[in-house]
C-alpha cells in the first residue's frame, strides 16, 4: 500500500532541540528544484488539480496535485520512466518545505513505489485533449492571474514535432514529407505572450504534421482569452488570412504584425512607388553629386519602416 506521511515542522523542531534525530540529511542546490520550491511558494502546485479532474476510482492514498507535482519534477529532470516520477523530489529542503513523503509498506524499493502500468492506466484516463485543456486552463485560470500576468504583446508560431518515422504506434500522428525529407509527427500551435525579457505559453493547440498552421490556430485566435483590445500579435506570413486579419481587427480590437519577406518585397515596392512619382531632388550630400534622393511615404501596407513609416532612396543620376 502507498502511504503519504504529511510532515510536522514543529515536531521536527522539538526533535532538534532534544537531540532526538533518526536521520540527517545534505541540502544541495538544485535549479529544478529551486523552481518547483518557487512554485510551491506561490501557491501554484496546489493549483494543479484545481484544472484537471481526479478520474481515479480506486488508490486515492496520493493526492492529484501532489502526484501532478511530482510528474512535473520529473520531466524538468528529464525523467522518462513513468516509474521514476515518485522519486523526482529527493531534495531535502524542498521535500521539507512541501510537508509531505512517500512510501510503499509492501513493495520493494528496487521495484520502484509503483508499476509503470500504473501510471499508464492512470493517463489513459485522459484524452489528449483534456490534456490540452488542463495546461491552457491551469495557465489562464490559475497561474497567469495568481502572477497578475497580462501581456500586451503576443507572438504566434507553430513548431514542428518529429518522431520515429518507422514507429506507426504514436497516436494519431501524420507522415507528410518537407523538403523532399519524410517526418512523422506532430504540431502545436502555440500563443506566447512577450514579458519584459521572458514570456509565457499562454495557449496551445495540438495537431499532426498534415494540418496547416492556419487552420491549426483559427479557432483560437477567435476564441482565446488571452487576447485584449489593442494588444498586438506577432506572427510570420503563413498566418495571412483577410478573414482572420480583418476579425481580429474589427471584432477583437486586436493589431497584427508581419514582419516582410527576406525578399526585400517593401523596398521593391518603395522603388516602383519613387519611379511612379518621379520626384527626385539633389543629393544633399555633396560627396553624392552623382545621386539624386526622393522621400516615400507608406511604402507597404503590412510592413513598418523606421522614421515614421519613410523611406529615402537616392539613385544614380
Amino acid at each position: 500500500m502507498i502511504q503519504l506521511c504529511s510532515k510536522d515542522k514543529e515536531k521536527v523542531y522539538q526533535a532538534i532541540r532534544s537531540g532526538n534525530i533518526d536521520a540527517a540529511d545534505m541540502a544541495l542546490p538544485n535549479l529544478i528544484d529551486d523552481i518547483v520550491l518557487t512554485m510551491k511558494k506561490h501557491g501554484l502546485l496546489d493549483m494543479l488539480s484545481y484544472a484537471l479532474p481526479d478520474k481515479r476510482r480506486d488508490n486515492h492514498h496520493i493526492p492529484l496535485d501532489i502526484l501532478l507535482a511530482l510528474a512535473v519534477t520529473a520531466k524538468l529532470k528529464i525523467k522518462t520512466s513513468l516509474t521514476d516520477v515518485p522519486f523526482a523530489v529527493n531534495d531535502a529542503e524542498l521535500l521539507a518545505e512541501l510537508g509531505w513523503n512517500v512510501w510503499d509498506s509492501e513493495r520493494d524499493l528496487n521495484e520502484g513505489l509503483f508499476s509503470e502500468s500504473v501510471m499508464r492506466k492512470l493517463l489513459l484516463k485522459y484524452t489528449s485533449e483534456e490534456w490540452i485543456s488542463f495546461y491552457n486552463s491551469y495557465v489562464q485560470k490559475y497561474l497567469m492571474p495568481k502572477l497578475n500576468i497580462k501581456p500586451d504583446i503576443h507572438i504566434l508560431d507553430c513548431t514542428k514535432i518529429p518522431v520515429n518515422l518507422q514507429n506507426e504506434n504514436y497516436e494519431n500522428s501524420s507522415v507528410v514529407k518537407i523538403d523532399g525529407e519524410v517526418f512523422r509527427g506532430y504540431k502545436p500551435g502555440v500563443l506566447r505572450g512577450v514579458m519584459d525579457d521572458s514570456g509565457i505559453a499562454e495557449e496551445t493547440v495540438f495537431g499532426t504534421l498534415k494540418t496547416h498552421d492556419l487552420e491549426l490556430i483559427r479557432d483560437m485566435l477567435k476564441t482565446t482569452y488571452c487576447l485584449k483590445a489593442y494588444d498586438i500579435i506577432i506572427n510570420d506570413r503563413g498566418f495571412l488570412s483577410r478573414e482572420i486579419l480583418n476579425y481580429l481587427k474589427t471584432e477583437r480590437k486586436v493589431n497584427t504584425y508581419i514582419p516582410a519577406k527576406e525578399n526585400r518585397i517593401i523596398f521593391e515596392d518603395a522603388v516602383n512607388l519613387a519611379k511612379k512619382a518621379g520626384k527626385w531632388q539633389k543629393h544633399p550630400n555633396k560627396k553624392r553629386k552623382d545621386q539624386e534622393i526622393q522621400l516615400v511615404t507608406d511604402p507597404g501596407l503590412y510592413g513598418r519602416v523606421t522614421n515614421q513609416n519613410r523611406m529615402y532612396l537616392s539613385m544614380h543620376v
